[in-house]
């Protein structure tokens, strides 16, 4: 547990011990506490402002549990209760159904967009999973790189879909997989931040800084929601037959966009504002093309292919704002 005072801070004097070191004496209202005797370790972390934390586990282990009963609900339901509970840390999680109910299908089809989890029972009615995540051993700056490394490819993958004169269904197939380990990275990052938000230690041990927990979790949701876009304009491209006029419009902004997000991760990396700036300029510009393009069109489902465009747009857009606030 970490140090908390209840009641009026208590002051102590700094004592010089050897060459090296100083001795602070601790309350011993909190020794009783927590039951510390002598021998016993205290843990030390810095925090980003500088403080020192004091506790008694190197790292706070959650001891929080949840049993999910599936009967009656619908899989977006199942998934939103079990998505919120992996994100805040929850260290098992129970799906409980009648025999009926196809639960171990449910159960590895919710975990495959999750990291670290692991079926330690299972029955006809039952399956319980632990996580099992070390978060010290995690490199958030990798996670980063590696969510940004799938999105690239995906554009890649659309701009190369659309050299076609029919969009191919393996294509979609491709992206539609790649998606899932955007969902994957994006479900890790927010669990790691919200582990930061409940223990400062963390943040240290990851190099983390408060700015971070803000701007992290917004870069993390426009870049989940970029990768949905992607996924939904090549699934649309799999049902329409557009003609090589509207192909080489979709490849053309496609082609600009996919330069402005690879500019935008380059100024998030880099921290350079100025870049950031310029392509937040851009949006309106991007948005009044996207829409003279519809006014061309009477399909329906190319209006909605130039609405996730756009969508497109605003995630770049947003991006860019998170660096150059």
């Amino acid at each position: 547990m970490l140090i908390k005072m209840a009641q009026d801070p208590q002051f102590r004097r700094l004592i010089k011990f050897g060459n090296s070191s100083y001795i602070v004496s601790l309350p011993k209202e909190w020794i009783d506490k927590t039951k510390l005797k002598k021998g016993d370790l205290v843990y030390i972390a810095e925090n980003s402002n500088s403080e020192l934390i004091l506790s008694t586990k190197k790292r706070l282990q959650s001891d929080k549990t949840l049993s999910i009963d599936i009967e009656g609900k619908n899989y977006n339901e199942i998934k939103r209760i079990f998505s919120s509970a992996y994100i805040h840390n929850y260290s098992e999680i129970t799906l409980r159904g009648k025999n009926t109910r196809p639960i171990s299908e449910i159960a590895h089809k919710l975990m495959q967009e999750k990291t670290g989890l692991e079926i330690i029972e299972e029955s006809n009615s039952q399956i319980l999973i632990k996580d099992i995540f070390d978060f010290d051993t995690v490199s958030l700056e990798k996670i980063i790189r590696r969510f940004d490394n799938i999105i690239r490819s995906i554009l890649e993958d659309l701009r190369e879909g659309l050299k076609a004169e029919k969009f191919k269904e393996w294509t979609f197939k491709e992206i539609y997989k790649a998606d899932i380990e955007v969902n994957k990275a994006y479900f890790l990052i927010i669990k790691i931040i919200r582990k930061c938000q409940e223990d400062v230690s963390l943040m240290n041990l990851l190099k983390i800084n408060s700015k971070d927990l803000l701007d992290v979790p917004s870069f993390a949701t426009e870049a989940e929601h970029m990768g949905d876009e992607i996924k939904r304009i090549a699934k649309i491209l799999t049902l329409v037959q557009s003609d090589s006029t509207e192909r080489k419009a979709f490849s053309k902004l496609l082609q600009t966009l996919e330069k402005d997000y690879i500019d935008t991760m380059t100024a998030y990396y880099t921290g350079n504002k100025n870049i950031a700036q310029e392509i937040w300029n851009k949006k309106e510009k991007y948005i009044h093309q996207c829409e003279a393009f519809s006014e061309k069109s009477q399909n329906p489902r190319i209006w909605s292919i130039i609405e996730k465009f756009k969508g497109i747009v605003s995630n770049i857009n947003n991006i860019s704002k998170i660096i150059s606030f």
